[in-house]
């Protein structure tokens, strides 16, 4: 499928919004549409492929898991996934131990799938990384799974393993 449609999915993600237009074009060069079935699974805990995942259509449920580790965060929540422009996938940057993602097609759905591993530019990578991270942890606090606090983003961020993160912090 064309590289055109992959762009125009990543452009109704409001994940990716801060990207120019060229960040957009790069990160579609390591994406491609992929159909999935009902019940079939996107995400799985043991997967530990780079993949981010972008809704195009259908409907997708996103179970989440934090388990106590003497943070403020813990519990489960289950997501269901509706609108077009969603992001998951964060399977291959989480510790196991800490918090795990699953997600399964609720009905017939196509996503665009994008390897990371794939994306030439470092910057981009930490761009998006850090902004699937956000968007994790605001998922688990709309869930009640994490208090509305920085220190509970800092604690996620340690369970994350963000080794492609500049020493400094800055992007």
């Amino acid at each position: 499928m064309g590289r055109g449609k992959v762009i125009q999915t990543l452009r109704f993600s409001s994940v990716l919004a801060p990207l120019t237009e060229a960040e957009l074009r790069e990160l579609a060069n390591c994406g491609r549409i992929c159909f999935y079935e009902t019940s079939q699974h996107i995400v799985t805990v043991d997967d530990r492929d780079d993949y981010m995942f972008v809704l195009r259509r259908g409907r997708v449920a996103l179970h989440i898991t934090m388990l106590p580790a003497g943070g403020q965060c813990e519990g489960k929540a289950t997501v269901e996934l509706t609108t077009p422009g969603e992001v998951f996938g964060w399977a291959a940057w989480l510790q196991p131990d800490g918090i795990s993602v699953t997600a399964y097609a609720l009905e017939p759905c196509s996503v665009v799938r994008l390897n990371l591993d794939h994306l030439k530019d470092a910057q981009i990578s930490w761009k998006v990384s850090w902004r699937m991270l956000q968007n994790l942890y605001g998922l688990l606090q709309e869930r009640g799974l994490c208090p509305p606090n920085v220190q509970a983003l800092l604690k996620l961020g340690q369970v994350a393993t963000l080794e492609w993160m500049p020493a400094n912090g800055e992007g």
